[in-house]
């Protein structure tokens, strides 16, 4: 064997005077692997470490996470997804080699239907009607049979990840299409749809996520095609049944989605400028979304196989967080709810008939954006009322209303500089009726300010370049720059960098005062007009407040020759104080900074010049663990020699900014960094100042794990942080971050098809041995409130990866996936 070879040819030459050894060895290559035949009887091969034999040791059920995919290309992009827990009841250790955990796909039954083997896989299949309520209800005074027609419609479904991670979403993008129709005849070609799904056993961890499917009814009337609003209903299924039991449960799941013609209705408003001494451009546009700000609770929301669950009860005997509630209708004690606590994740209750039903809050109500214009004819929107079990009565939605200017540049059109403003409206529908549809319209207008148009403003930013690095020969010669890109080159910049033009995203953030509230208004201009009140979601609760803040961003703002904005200076009689934000990209030297009290004069094209102050550089080496060290197999080279143990190839380190309590100041993106180390292991990563989860990866295809996230203090009154003579602040490292053996999970994936990826995921290895805290306070990664992120929804931390740039592990022939833990 090759790996027999190496370890001959390291002894005869380390303990033979017979052998010229050369004293100055180059770095040892790995002894390379394909298959598990290729290494020790203890050991197995790694493909996330290259291809080499590492001991075939078992990390902890606890700490292991995986996200498995099927990428074939079916319903959108993959086949099939599960997020994995090594709690997970479906997770199995097997003993013969290799020692392993097992997952399978599909449930395994024995002859009389007794669950063996619990698997993974669901298959949902589902269908979509349109009932018309009226037409239903003259069938049925008839004595004739209804049924009700397919609904075309665009169905996509999500759920939360388990992991933290990113929302399951399938497709990623788009939907797909119900029913599948013949493209010339346009004949359904089915009834159903079938969809992969996963699902967890009842007491796996988190197994209670809610699964959601969108509906996006495809509608056409005329020269109007989106003639309906979104459709959410939360799929539940059963629990599959205990191993051993006669009960079949479910391998496919057949879910029918009612939904009802009349609960769709359009809505009308109209959109104003306030009147004011500015002229408002030709055609201000605007998009209009909406979402629904309340649960809207309705039991109609919840879709499961068989309709309603019934389960009578006695006294408090539900299972959890049910209650045993009376039905008045069914005249019996069932399990349901009196309050939105009896309820699951993602559920409220419609405590008028005791159901738990899907939250509905902050979920948009429109398919896509309407246009609207300023002084235009009104606009139309489209929206689901949830009025399935009350379509004879009167109701009143509780909507979120966000307008926001737009204009195109190529087409002439001017930039308005106006706010995006959210407005709280509480539109009325009245019963529905069998003639017509009713029509209802948003109580008040939806108004914009009247500010002049924006100007372009120059935004000078100001920074000399700082030494970031060595790198060649002489190792003295420094790499003075403004970013660390530079440190990508063979030799330092020459001519050396005099000035820094950094790439950055500036925003702006003010605060809208309604017109007419101040107390020395005359008149209350906005009441006069009859607009909606505004909506701030800083304070949700306020049910009208008179000033609510708002933020211009521009991402793109700032190119190699500077940055420009185009702002509105807001109300002649009193301009905005703007807050600027700047945020340079990460690598750069330049810390992030917030500016207050910045107004625009009449007219002005530039800012004052604005200096930057610079980043934290926080320096280190990445290094090999002795363990790994002494793991690495030694290759000869044609005269014997053995090679010392350093980093082959370029290691990366990732460092991500945790919530400290008492950061009373604002806290700046961006809240991750990352940087490839450079000769001999060396590192430098500039970070705004903060408290950090550090850790390395090795390069892809490299031996090693992983090393232990370590954290580390970088606010500048810390005393790992000093400055250098040039004002620089730096805190190097006192120990290196060194990559480890780690241990190989392998998992075997049973049934799943050879196209399988996985994204492991670390689950819990800092809480091991010497537990990671901060100031006394253990840090649990997995918590989205642990670590800042730019996401709208808050996810775990980042440096839970467990592979360089998040990379996948491919299924090998023996249908495993193989990758290293931290220790």
């Amino acid at each position: 064997m090759a790996r027999a070879g190496a370890r001959l040819a390291a002894l005869l030459c380390a303990t033979s005077a017979g052998f010229a050894c050369s004293v100055a060895a180059p770095t040892p290559a790995p002894v390379s692997c394909q298959t598990n035949e290729d290494c020790d009887s203890d050991e197995v091969c790694s493909a996330d470490q290259g291809g080499v034999c590492v001991k075939a040791e078992l990390p902890p059920r606890s700490i292991v996470g995986l996200r498995v995919e099927e990428e074939a290309q079916v319903f959108g992009d993959i086949t099939f997804h599960v997020d994995l827990l090594g709690d997970d009841r479906g997770v199995r250790l097997v003993t013969s080699f290799p020692d392993r955990y097992r997952i399978s796909k599909f449930n395994s039954r024995n002859d009389e239907g007794a669950l063996q083997r619990p698997g993974v896989r669901d298959t949902v299949r589902l269908s979509a009607l349109e009932i018309g309520y009226f037409t239903a209800l003259e069938a049925a005074e008839d004595g004739e049979d209804y049924e009700a027609p397919l609904l075309d419609a665009g169905v996509q479904l999500s759920q939360e990840s388990r992991l933290a991670n990113e929302a399951n979403v399938r497709p990623k993008s788009g939907s797909v299409a119900y029913p599948p129709r013949d493209p010339e005849s346009l004949e359904p070609l089915a009834e159903v749809i079938e969809l992969a799904w996963p699902h967890y056993d009842s007491s796996d961890p988190l197994s209670d996520r809610p699964l959601i499917a969108e509906l996006r009814p495809l509608i056409k009337e005329g020269d109007e095609v989106n003639k309906r609003g979104l459709v959410y209903r939360l799929l539940e299924r059963p629990p599959a049944p205990d191993e051993g039991e006669d009960e079949p449960g479910a391998d496919a799941y057949n879910i029918q989605i009612k939904t009802t013609s009349e609960c769709h209705r359009r809505l009308d408003g109209n959109l104003i400028v306030l009147p004011g001494p500015n002229p408002p451009p030709a055609s201000l546009r605007t998009t209009v979304t909406m979402r629904y700000s309340t649960p809207h609770a309705s039991a109609s929301t919840i879709a499961r196989p068989g309709g309603k669950d019934v389960t009578e009860c006695l006294a408090d005997l539900c299972p959890a967080p049910s209650a045993c509630v009376m039905d008045e209708e069914l005249e019996l004690m069932r399990c349901g709810c009196e309050a939105d606590e009896h309820c699951g994740p993602g559920q409220a209750c419609d405590a008028e008939r005791k159901y738990c039903a899907l939250d509905l809050t902050g979920r948009s109500a429109t398919q896509g954006s309407v246009e609207a214009v300023a002084g235009g004819d009104p606009f139309r929107a489209y929206v689901y009322t949830y009025c399935d079990d009350a379509v004879e009565d009167d109701q009143v939605l509780d909507l979120i209303v966000r307008v926001k200017p737009v204009f195109d540049p190529e087409q002439g059109e001017v930039d308005s500089g106006l706010p995006v403003l959210q407005f709280r409206a509480n539109p009325e529908f009245e019963a529905a009726t069998p003639s017509s549809q009713t029509i209802a319209q948003l109580p008040r207008n939806l108004c914009l300010p009247n500010w002049p148009v924006a100007q372009q403003v120059d935004v000078p930013l100001v920074g000399a370049p700082v030494a970031i690095g060595e790198r060649g020969i002489p190792i003295s010669s420094e790499y003075v720059c403004c970013e660390t890109s530079c440190l990508e080159e063979d030799t330092p910049p020459s001519p050396a960098v005099e000035t820094c033009a950094p790439t950055a995203k500036l925003s702006f953030s003010g605060l809208f005062v309604r017109p007419g509230s101040l107390p020395e208004d005359d008149v209350d201009i906005w009441e006069e007009n009859e607009c909606l009140p505004l909506y701030s979601s800083a304070a949700p609760e306020q049910g009208d407040p008179k000033q609510i803040g708002f933020t211009q961003r521009f991402d793109d703002a700032c190119s190699g020759e500077g940055c420009s904005v185009r702002l509105s200076r807001g109300s002649g009689d009193d301009p905005i104080a703007y807050t600027m934000r700047v945020e340079p990209a990460p690598g750069s030297v330049f810390r992030s900074r917030e500016v207050e009290d910045v107004v625009l004069e009449d007219g002005v094209a530039s800012l004052e010049p604005l200096s930057l102050d610079y980043r934290v550089q926080l320096r280190g080496r990445v290094t090999l663990s002795d363990a790994l060290c002494a793991a690495q197999p030694v290759e000869p080279d044609g005269m014997g020699t053995i090679g010392d143990c350093s980093i082959e190839r370029e290691a990366r380190v990732k460092a991500e900014r945790i919530r400290v309590a008492g950061e009373d100041d604002a806290v700046l993106p961006p809240y991750v960094y990352q940087a490839d180390t450079y000769e001999s292991g060396n590192f430098v990563l500039p970070v705004n100042p903060g408290v950090y989860l550090v850790t390395a990866y090795p390069a892809v295809g490299s031996q090693g794990a992983a090393s232990r996230i370590r954290v580390v203090d970088l606010r500048l009154k810390s005393t790992q942080v000093t400055f250098r003579d040039d004002g620089v602040p730096e805190a190097p490292l006192a120990d290196p971050l060194e990559l480890d053996v780690g241990q190989l999970a392998t998992i075997e994936l049973d049934e799943f098809h050879k196209s399988t990826v996985a994204y492991p995921v670390d689950l819990g290895s800092w809480a091991r041995g010497n537990p990671l805290e901060f100031e006394g306070v253990p840090l649990d990664l997995n918590d989205t409130e642990t670590c800042y992120s730019v996401q709208e929804t808050p996810l775990g931390c980042e440096v839970r990866q467990l592979l360089n740039s998040n990379a996948k592990v491919l299924i090998s022939q023996q249908r495993y996936v193989t990758f290293s833990t931290r220790n």
